[in-house]
């Protein structure tokens, strides 16, 4: 997998969208729990945060895509250590095995801006 290896902040934040195939989003759902458990452990000390979230039709209804919020400190020490962790492999053979996941997810990368004193 292809990401920053240096960010000017020193932390990396990783958004990821997931589409789920319709009718698999119960069983995703229980995927990114087990995940987001994992990843706010002791086991991944260099996971800030982990949010799992799911879109919603402006009416309130969930859809079938997840959006998940990562934050770690740094790329080449949080998110090596996540990527190796049990909880992801876990994870990733689960989306493999079970077909949750309608395409590959669409990752991005960002460097965490550092706040300014008022304008």
């Amino acid at each position: 997998m292809n990401f920053p290896q240096t960010t000017s902040s020193g932390k990396m934040i990783l958004i990821a969208t997931m589409s789920v195939v319709p009718g698999k989003e119960s069983r995703m759902a229980e995927i990114m729990a087990a995940a987001q458990a994992g990843a706010l452990s002791d086991g991944q000390p260099n996971t800030i945060g982990y949010r799992v979230t799911r879109v919603l039709e402006p009416n309130g209804t969930p859809t079938s895509t997840f959006v998940i919020i990562e934050e770690y400190n740094g790329p080449k020490i949080g998110f090596e250590q996540h990527v190796r962790s049990p909880d992801t492999k876990a994870m990733m053979k689960a989306f493999k095995d079970e077909g949750v996941l309608a395409k590959d997810p669409a990752l991005v990368f960002c460097d965490e801006l550092k706040p300014k004193a008022k304008l």
